[in-house]
């Protein structure tokens, strides 16, 4: 509210007082302009007092929204949206106050119908709503405009707050990524690692904390001498002083000093004493030999008097003497202890600057160490992870071996059964024929080697023009039996060559691991080495850790030909076991390739003793007696 507006306020005001009187006397005579009037007052603006901000809602966070990217946007999105609600309020607020400013006018030219007297200012009452409606206006937009500030720095921290978390996320989704699965042995050996080092650190700090203890009882040491110092030479002198000008310069005396002063002012003092002395007992004397009154007893009284007094004196200066003395002897002490002092002071700082130095060193051996331990770590994960491809394939050729190996037994045995059959065919076709020849056995057998033997010297032809078909039949399936045998054997010994190699490479890669473990151990020693190599420089320490070292490595060693001999002793049961297996399945081959030698030969026999008799199953070797 200015000052302009007041006054204009209250003219209006004094000025209906006055024409009041006019108007009701006006309103009495016409009754269109009371209508009129009343619905002037009744005219209101439809405006509330909070200017319907009640409605407004604040923002809150919709569920869908996950990402502060999109609650960003979402509200910006109702940032613009209030933006141009408070425009349109604006806009609103000028229309209304364009309507009172026409309705004014329309007051003011009805007053001036009325009255015939030209009224400028407008009525009080509306004026007064106005300016309010305009200020409350003014006052719920600055409100606004303080609720978006204070939504705005809402949003910027929500913003930093979000980019941390997802920094945070990002970097604990990558520790995840980076860690891998350690295995129990290496978290021992670590663990065992860390124990080490916690016992040297925490002896190194024993060691730290003792200097300091040493130090700090010096220093204390120190401050006595530094206060006896003082006590001796006096406060106001400092020590640099003492060691720099010796106080020629300075202006302060030693204590040396002091007592040559003091010695050559009781030298004075005696002296001066000694002459007093004289000079009264020479007074008395004259007195006494003036005064007639004296007696020789007052005379020796002041002799004894004064021998007193100078024996008194006597015995001041030899006490001070003997003080001066022990003093000196003091001094000397004290300066030795300072030197000493000193001395040791500049051992432990030095010994204190090599330790640092030492554990700097050593530091930096240790993160050495550790990132030689990663590498051979990588590169061993590296061979282990090839190893274990490699030796997967191994596994699967061994096992797509063993499937066409066991095809080809199932083969085997397939034939073998049919062997099988025709043998007991053979057998059964063999029992009937001796069932019905048992009387006519022994004539024809000595036909036979009549026939046989003369056919067999003289002329072979013959035997092979008098063979049956049957016979041929039976040579072709003998030929393919033994070609299909001889494949068979081929493939056998085929898959128990590549048998071999998978074996003896499954071999060379247990050795190689068995190698690379050997390294590991090596590698942590080497680790462990240096620790005791420094410790040579400190004493008898040296000499355990060398055995230690020798030790182990002796022990790595003997492992390595334990490891050898068991492989050995592995290699040497396996090719036992195959000369084993290969002697039987000859045995067995050769048994096979004799009985059906056998049969061959009896049926042919057969076939030459009588081409008309159907031809008989081979007789085996151990049947022959039946």
């Amino acid at each position: 509210m200015s000052v302009d507006t007041i006054t204009t306020c209250t003219t209006i005001q004094r000025n209906c007082r006055l024409k009041g009187r006019s108007k009701r006397s006006s309103m009495k005579k016409d009754p269109t302009s009371k209508t009129e009037l009343t619905d002037l007052k009744t005219l209101q603006i439809n405006v509330e007092d909070n200017l319907g901000l009640d409605q407004l809602e604040v923002c809150d966070i919709p569920q869908d929204m996950l990402f502060p990217g999109e609650y960003n946007v979402y509200l910006q999105d109702r940032l613009k949206s209030v933006i141009e609600e408070n425009k349109q309020l604006a806009s609103l607020l000028k229309e209304k106050d364009d309507e009172v400013i026409s309705m004014r006018e329309k007051l003011q030219n009805l007053e001036l119908s009325e009255n015939g007297l030209p009224l400028h200012h407008p009525s009080p009452l509306l004026g007064l709503s106005s300016i309010r409606h305009a200020d409350m206006a003014a006052c719920r937009v600055m409100e606004l405009s303080k609720q978006v500030c204070e939504l705005t720095a809402q949003l910027e921290e929500q913003k930093c707050r979000c980019s941390l978390a997802e920094n945070k996320l990002v970097s604990f989704i990558e520790s995840q990524e980076e860690i891998e699965p350690v295995s129990p042995e290496i978290l021992t050996r670590k663990e065992a690692e860390i124990k080490s080092l916690s016992e040297k650190l925490s002896a190194t700090n024993g060691k730290l904390f003792e200097c300091r203890n040493k130090v700090q009882h010096l220093q204390q040491e120190l401050k006595n001498a530094h206060k006896v110092l003082l006590c001796e030479v006096g406060e106001g002198i400092s020590i640099s002083d003492l060691i720099s000008g010796g106080g020629s310069t300075s202006g302060w005396r030693g204590r040396a000093q002091q007592i040559h002063v003091l010695q050559l002012r009781v030298a004075e003092l005696t002296d001066r004493i000694k002459k007093s002395s004289d000079f009264r007992i020479y007074d008395s004397l004259s007195h006494s030999c003036d005064g007639p009154k004296c007696s020789a007893k007052e005379r020796k009284a002041s002799l004894e008097s004064a021998q007193q007094e100078a024996r008194a004196v006597q015995q001041q200066l030899n006490e001070h003497i003997r003080k001066l003395d022990a003093a000196k002897a003091r001094i000397k002490v004290l300066e030795t202890e300072i030197s000493s002092c000193k001395s040791r002071i500049q051992l432990l700082t030095d010994k204190g600057v090599r330790d640092e130095d030492f554990i700097h060193i050593l530091q930096g051996q240790i993160n050495q160490l550790e990132g030689r331990l990663h590498l051979c770590k990588d590169e061993t994960r590296m061979e282990i992870k090839k190893s274990e491809k490699h030796y997967q394939q191994l596994l699967d050729d061994h096992r797509l071996e063993k499937q066409r190996s066991m095809q080809l037994l199932s083969s085997l045995e397939d034939k073998e059964k049919q062997i099988k059959r025709l043998e007991d065919i053979l057998f059964d076709l063999k029992d009937k024929e001796i069932n019905t020849s048992k009387g006519e056995s022994k004539c024809c057998g000595e036909v036979a080697e009549s026939l046989v033997m003369p056919a067999t010297v003289a002329c072979p032809t013959e035997i092979t023009i008098k063979e049956n078909p049957k016979m041929s039949l039976s040579e072709i399936e003998t030929k393919k039996l033994l070609e299909l045998v001889g494949t068979v054997n081929r493939r056998l010994n085929d898959t128990r060559h590549e048998c071999d190699k998978h074996k003896s490479a499954l071999r060379h890669e247990r050795q190689r691991l068995a190698r690379l473990e050997a390294k590991l151990a090596r590698l942590e020693m080497d680790k462990m080495g240096p620790f005791s190599t420094m410790k040579r420089q400190f004493g008898n320490g040296a000499k355990k850790s060398a055995a230690l070292i020798s030790l182990e490595s002796s022990t790595l060693s003997k492992e390595e030909l334990e490891d050898k001999l068991e492989l050995l002793q592995e290699e040497v049961l396996t090719l036992k076991t195959r000369l084993s297996c290969l002697e039987q399945e000859k045995e067995d081959d050769l048994r096979a390739f004799s009985s059906l030698l056998y049969g061959s030969s009896q049926q042919r026999t057969s076939l030459v003793m009588n081409p008309g008799a159907p031809c008989l199953p081979p007789i085996e070797p151990g049947r022959s007696s039946h």
